[in-house]
This record gives structure tokens, sequence and C-alpha cells, in this order.
């Protein structure tokens, strides 16, 4: 087999699709069981006959499936049952699921589309290759952008922010500021947003105004907006937030003997945007005591030690970081975020974690992480 073949321009990777499943499976799973502990909605008495006894078993059947989408385990099946689950709440409470309840479906349908098994999920345990060939379809995120102008169109042609139209659509509501006017009024710029979308180069941009007129909106209305957001989600290509890549030269030092550093490399050759020359060697093996002399070694911690050309060793948690930036999207977002935390808090998480990492994972049988030949070709002693 030849060597990693990039991806196609604008395609999630596993973990970053995974991340937003368990994002959206934990939302669905706190609803579900908020609604199983409280009282049914009144409405539902008016056309269910037995409408107490069949509301809590629905929820009880959506909070086990929320559980199953989050973790990827028969996902696709853990959806249509979502689906009848969020149906009987939306019926019984219209707001239920908050603003944009309808786009709720279109994001479940949307994932039966997308390929199963992605990096990160309970289906994709012990497969040899991490990566697994894994991509969202490029027509389910433009479905997302249609289903999105779609919304807008139906809300400005409405003409209220009442009834249907609102559970359809926040992004053509705005406040408006006259003290005698009406408290809401329509406004195309949504529709106008998605449109702009049709231009690649403005579509980073219009997808950041609309998550802005979204996140504004649900604020202004106390609501959590989860469909619009949904789909936002889809519609998102991660690639907007390049990395930055590794030089050809480095290298990625790991405990052979630990397991939390097999996942870790496993995670890194899963989720780069494209394959570098980043290359990995055990702690323990030849390549590390030739490349760092014994001086260099040290009072090194047992830890990742990233060696990049031009730059001091980085260790724990700025490795961490590093690799982070190193694969793109999602993961430079979050460490963009987690150098926010001062250096001294962040290597304090991460030795916590290190001291307990071989109780949680179990030791490998090989210096080697489980790899195909052609990603076991980057590996050195």
């Amino acid at each position: 087999m030849g060597p990693a073949r990039p991806r196609a321009p604008g395609g999630w990777t596993g973990g970053q699709y995974s991340l937003v499943r368990v994002l959206a499976g934990a939302t669905f799973a706190a609803g579900f069981a908020g609604a199983l502990l409280g009282e049914p909605p009144p409405g539902i008495r008016l056309w269910l006959r037995h409408a107490e006894a069949v509301f809590a078993a629905s929820c009880a059947a959506g909070l086990l499936a929320s559980v199953a989408f989050a973790s990827g385990w028969h996902d696709r099946m853990a959806a249509v049952v979502l689906a009848a689950s969020v149906g009987l709440r939306l019926a019984a409470d219209s707001e239920a699921l908050g603003l944009g309840g309808a786009w709720v479906f279109v994001f479940l349908s949307a994932h039966l589309f997308v390929r199963s098994a992605p990096y990160g999920s309970i289906e994709a345990l012990g497969r040899a290759d991490p990566r697994g060939g894994w991509t969202t379809p490029a027509p389910v995120r433009t479905a997302a952008w249609l289903a999105l102008a779609a919304g807008n169109a139906v809300a400005a042609w409405a003409g209220a922010p009442h009834g249907a139209s609102r559970m359809w659509v926040p992004f053509a509501i705005l406040p408006f500021a006259g003290a005698h006017g009406p408290e809401w009024t329509p406004s195309g710029l949504g529709l106008a947003l998605c449109g702009a979308a049709l231009h690649r180069w403005l579509r980073p941009w219009a997808w950041c105004a609309l998550l802005a007129l979204t996140c504004a909106w649900g604020l202004a209305r106390g609501t959590f907006p989860l469909g619009p957001l949904l789909l936002l989600a889809l519609a998102l290509e991660p690639h907007w937030v390049a990395p930055r890549p590794l030089p050809s030269s480095s290298v990625l030092f790991y405990d052979g003997a630990c397991g939390l550093c097999h996942r870790a490399v496993r995670f890194v050759l899963a989720e780069e945007q494209e394959p570098g020359g980043l290359r990995f060697a055990p702690l323990q093996g030849a390549t590390f005591r030739r490349l760092l002399n014994e001086k260099g070694r040290h009072g090194l911690p047992d830890s990742l030690v990233l060696l990049e050309r031009g730059s001091p060793v980085r260790l724990r948690s700025e490795a961490v970081m590093r690799l982070l930036e190193h694969c793109g999207g999602l993961w430079r977002l979050l460490a963009l975020l987690g150098r926010l935390v001062p250096v001294r808090l962040r290597d304090a998480l991460y030795d916590g974690v290190a001291r307990v990492r071989h109780r949680l994972f179990p030791p490998p049988q090989d210096w080697c992480p489980v790899a195909p030949e052609f990603l076991r070709a980057r590996f050195e002693r």
C-alpha cells in the first residue's frame, strides 16, 4: 500500500466529527434526562392515550439513544430512535429543544449519510489504521447550507417571529431599536449570508456571521439554539483553520511502554490534515539516544518529547499544544484556548494524568503502536 493520500479540501477528520457527535449526544441526553425527571407537557394529554407513560418511555429511549449516539455505538440506529423521540417531544412542546427544533431532524437525517466508524467512536476501536479513510461527504455540507438558506427564506416570507417561523430559523429575525416600532422585525440578512456562502472565499466569513447571529438570538430569547448550531457544525469546513505544520525533520518521542502515549500517537496519525514529515520514536530506542546526547536527555521527564528543528525541546503540555496546532481545524482552536491557561497549570494537569496512566490504560505489547504498514514507515526504533 502506498503513502496516505491527502484528504479532500473541507473534509472533517473522524476525531473532529466525533467531538461534534459527542457534544450533540450529551446535549440530547441532558434534555431527555430533564424531561424524564420533570412533569410531562400539558399539551400531550390532549391527543395521546396513556400520554404520561408513552412520553416517559420515549424520553427513556431518547436518553439511551443519546448515549449510544455520543459514543459512536450503532449511531445510525441511535439517530433514528432520537428522531422519533425528538418528534414526540416537539409534538408535546414545540419549545422543548429551543430554537430551530425542526433542524434537529435535518442534522439527524444528514448523519445517516455520514460514513460510520470515524476515529473517536467505539466502532473504530482496535482498527489498525486510525484514520480508516474516513471523511464527510461534500453533499452533507451542501445540504446543511441549503437547509440554513431554506429556513431563512421561510422566516423572511412569514414576516414575524411567531409560531412555526420562529422554530425554523433565528437568523432572519433581528431586534428593532425603535421605541415605538415592533419588538422584532424580519430581516433577509441570514438569507443573504447563505447566498454569500456560495462563494468559497466568502464562505468562512458568512459562517462566522451566522454563528454570531445564532448566539445573539439565543441570548436575546434565553433559549439554546441547538438546531441551528448543529447545522452550522455540519456546514463547517475545518480546513478554514489551517494547520501549523511541523518541519520534515521533527520527531515525536513517546513512552513505548505507555498505552496512553500509544493512543496519543494514533491520534496524531488520524487527525493531521495532511500527512506530514513528523516521525515517531520511543523514548527507550536508539533514535532517542542518537538525536539527544546524554546532557540533553538528563532531567527529561517521562513525557511526550517533541524535537522540532529550530525550536527548543517541547515537553509535557507544550508538546501537546504544538501537536494540536499541527493537526489544525478544531484542534488548533482548542490549542489556542489551551494556551490561555498558564503553563504551570497545564503541566500540573498533564502530570496528574501521567501519574495514573498505567492504571487507566493497559501496557502495549510492542514499542510501536498498532498501525498499518504504510504508517509504520514513519516509525523509528
